[in-house]
């Protein structure tokens, strides 16, 4: 199998000799500068709906971030609260096994 060809590399200040128009395919229009060509039109139209679609997917993505921020932090803050429920309680237990066998050894000496 032959390695397929690659396209020679232009040093930084070679030019293309070739007309943008003949590199891109299409057909060079005589006319006012600045003035869109037919092809060109659905082009900019494609383009601009492409950006607004963009715009609204980014608009989602952000508003949706927003939203998994706040859960965050409500879930981050109700961690917390329920650690040291989890902490309040292991100290609880702590001062009544401390009761109990202080009381046992005060009933176990008299």
């Amino acid at each position: 199998m032959v390695p397929p060809s690659t396209p020679p590399q232009r040093l930084k200040d070679e030019h293309c000799s070739m007309k943008p128009a003949l590199v891109m395919g299409s057909v060079p229009v005589e006319g006012v500068p600045g003035e869109r060509t037919e092809e060109e039109r659905p082009n900019k139209t494609a383009a601009h709906r492409y950006r607004l679609r963009k715009r609204a997917e980014l608009d989602c993505l952000e508003e949706e971030l927003h939203g998994l921020e706040g859960q965050n932090r409500e879930l981050r803050d109700k961690a917390e609260s329920v650690e040291r429920e989890i902490q309040y309680v292991k100290d609880l237990l702590i001062e009544v096994y401390k009761a109990r066998s202080q009381r046992l050894k005060t009933d176990g000496s008299a």
